[in-house]
């Protein structure tokens, strides 16, 4: 007796479509499966029988064989327990389903012969729909995730039980669910303004610029100087994600194990601990599961205390940072996750916090060795890749109220979208320099002494201050301002230490 059930897993960010067939024929009483299942697929085994038994469903006392196609693919996770269930049941005439060629079943079997929910159905819903399927049967707590993807015929089940020919969802049209709740999930601190960051101009303008084109940005300065407070205040003058956005990141949350319950429709925001490990932060462990990098798609990963980051984690951000993706690569398997980020970083330019800022009450003590070994934590090849770095000064008490105040957020995130919608609009993407410029950029380089990848991180910079000025071309004071966000005390130290 043969039946031939459809189902997915996940092959890191994607669903893959797995065939599962069962075959049902006399031989000593046993469960065995093929096709390279992982430990936790081969465990179903007992999952499924005792699910079945529970279920009032008779086990056969026969040999049962699986085979999981395609072979060559590793297959991971408890989401083929449900076709599997299905097809033993179908081979020994005990339910009775049709359209079974483009129905999909994904979901967990308990020892009672419910259906736990799993991690992941958003990317194999999606896959699915690509494939050609009409309909996929998932877990009831799946449901909302699953009906992001539209066009698809959804249908949830709650138990074994409802597979009979009686309670058979796929029988019963008034048990599908074909209307999407766009609910929308934040993350991050998305409270307060930046009218409140008063006497931090320059820092402002360096986060818009930063934001306007997704630069790298870091800030460095004394305790107090409100660099944490500015850092998490991004999220609130970045533009709204896209529909293409948000399913990427709803998809990456969902294969973390942390699905919100909805559509994410703002950008996310991490913060991981600078105790935080290379897996937690890029991704990998045991399930090679996304990291905070990933978890930030499309948002911001802050790192506040950037030098208290063990160097061997930082200098894993050096690939991410420039491709925008992770490539985790292992013995069995290679996967790859999404990392297109604004890294935001804040950091003390000392052991104590005070150097390079002139105030009476608050004196640097840090001798030159200090704070070399301090600042060298940061390699010449990772600042390399932050566009933006700017010194954040202590706010002066004394001249306080006598302070400009600063734009709004609503106001900062206007005059960004504005940036992005005449940058979509330009003709020509590259650099337009001015003529006058030209000879400005030969000679601030030669001065500088920088690399190649500083040189163009500039020009991007300078093309980002000249969208946010409406201009056309990149002129000289575009150029000079970008220069001056690399040419600063922390900087120089790394361009000593790198090339020199």
């Amino acid at each position: 007796m043969y039946a031939k059930v459809y189902s997915s897993c996940l092959i890191g960010m994607e669903g893959q479509v797995i065939e599962v067939e069962l075959n049902v024929h006399a031989g000593l009483p046993s469960f065995i499966l093929i096709g390279l299942p992982s430990s936790t697929v081969r465990e179903s085994a007992e999952r499924i029988r005792t699910g079945i038994q529970n279920s009032k469903f008779e086990y056969p006392m026969r040999r049962i064989t699986v085979n999981l196609a395609p072979s060559e693919i590793r297959k991971e996770g408890s989401t083929i327990d449900l076709a599997m269930a299905v097809a033993l049941l179908i081979s020994t005439k005990q339910i009775q389903l049709s359209n079974l060629e483009s129905t999909l079943f994904v979901g967990e079997v308990a020892l009672d012969g419910t259906i736990r929910r799993v991690s992941g159905v958003l990317s194999m819903v999606e896959d699915a729909k690509k494939r050609g399927f009409k309909r996929v049967v998932v877990p009831e707590e799946n449901v909302g995730e699953a009906l992001l993807i539209e066009g698809l015929e959804i249908y949830p089940i709650q138990s074994l039980n409802d597979l009979r020919m009686e309670r058979s969802p796929i029988l019963h049209a008034d048990n599908t669910f074909t209307q999407t709740v766009w609910e929308i999930k934040s993350f991050g601190n998305q409270h307060g303004d930046y009218s409140a960051c008063i006497g931090q101009t320059h820092a402002i303008r360096a986060l818009t610029i930063a934001v306007a084109g997704n630069h790298h940005i870091l800030f460095s300065g004394p305790p107090g100087s409100g660099k944490t407070m500015m850092m998490r205040l991004i999220p609130t003058i970045m533009p709204p994600l896209t529909n293409v956005q948000a399913i990427e990141v709803t998809k990456v949350y969902s294969i973390a194990e942390h699905y919100p319950g909805g559509l994410v429709q703002q950008r996310p925001m991490r913060a991981p601990h600078h105790t935080t490990t290379i897996a937690g932060l890029i991704g990998g462990g045991f399930k090679m599961k996304p990291g905070e990098l990933s978890m930030a798609h499309h948002g911001v990963i802050f790192l506040d205390e950037f030098t208290e980051f063990p160097k061997h984690v930082l200098e894993t951000l050096r690939q991410p940072l420039e491709e925008q993706r992770i490539v985790l690569s292992r013995a069995k398997q290679t996967l790859v996750y999404p990392s297109h980020v604004l890294l935001a970083a804040a950091m003390n330019p000392c052991p104590c916090g005070y150097y390079g800022y002139n105030n009476p009450s608050k004196k640097c003590g840090c001798t030159t060795s200090m704070v070399n070994k301090y600042q060298s934590k940061l390699s010449g090849p990772l600042l390399d890749r932050i566009d933006i770095v700017v010194s954040v000064p202590e706010v002066n008490l004394s001249t306080y109220q006598s302070l400009k105040p600063t734009p709004t957020s609503a106001e900062l995130r206007e005059q960004i979208q504005q940036a992005i919608a005449f940058r979509n609009q330009r003709n020509n993407h590259n650099e337009i320099i001015h003529k006058k410029a030209e000879k400005y950029i030969q000679e601030a380089f030669e001065k500088l002494g920088i690399s190649m990848r500083a040189r163009a991180s500039i020009l991007r910079v300078a093309r980002t201050i000249a969208d946010l000025d409406q201009s056309e071309e990149v002129k000289d004071y575009h150029l000079s301002e970008a220069i001056g966000y690399r040419n600063t005390i922390l900087h120089k130290a790394m361009n000593q230490q790198t090339y020199g």
